[in-house]
């Protein structure tokens, strides 16, 4: 029942963070870094993989702003990017995809930074959530709102974009973490996020 309350918690105050001016300049900002990595920084391995560095902005917007920011930015990012770089047709399941993704860094790192230089706890709750996020949300959602978008075979297309999201597993909680490090360690980093 505890949880229950602190997740409502999150939902509340993140909500809240909508009524702040600075906020909603600092998410506009993030969401523009977002549309840019993902768009300049990303790889199209395939027409099913492609590599992106926008979760980096996500993750910031994510331990700064929370769920509900997160929710809103995520399908507002996709959308955007499809706006300004369309590679087919806009696909709704694939703009909930992203705002699921959002919101679940949302859940995991509202407000929170590692507490020292080597934080295995913090380390964990970042390999956990984006383990929930690659391999829930990107392979086995992903991969069914393609299939369906695009009449594919869903298995097919499944195996790869998982191992691909699996390899990514590491190499992005890693990221993640040296970033929030990155915050943690400087003053005016960590008042822009509240933290």
């Amino acid at each position: 029942m505890k949880g229950v309350f602190y997740m409502l918690k999150k939902i509340k105050n993140s909500a809240l963070e909508f009524k702040s001016v600075r906020s909603l300049v600092i998410i506009a900002m993030l969401l523009a870094v977002h549309t840019v990595l993902s768009i300049l920084g990303s790889v199209r391995v395939s027409d099913s993989l492609k590599i992106s560095t926008g979760f980096v902005a996500t993750a910031i917007m994510a331990v700064s702003y929370g769920p509900v920011v997160g929710l809103i930015f995520g399908a507002a990012g996709d959308i955007i990017q499809w706006m300004i770089n369309p590679t087919g047709p806009l696909a709704l399941g694939l703009t909930l995809n992203a705002a699921l993704a959002a919101m679940v860094y949302g859940f995991t790192l509202y407000k929170k930074l590692p507490k020292k230089a080597i934080d295995i706890l913090y380390m964990l709750r970042i390999i956990v959530c984006v383990s929930l996020i690659n391999i829930l949300i990107n392979a086995v959602l992903g991969t069914y709102w393609l299939a369906d978008l695009y009449g594919w075979d869903y298995k097919v297309y499944f195996w790869p974009r998982l191992i691909k999201n699996l390899i990514q597993i590491p190499i992005n909680s890693i990221i993640i973490y040296f970033v929030m490090q990155a915050f943690s360690n400087n003053r005016y980093l960590r008042q822009m996020i509240g933290a």
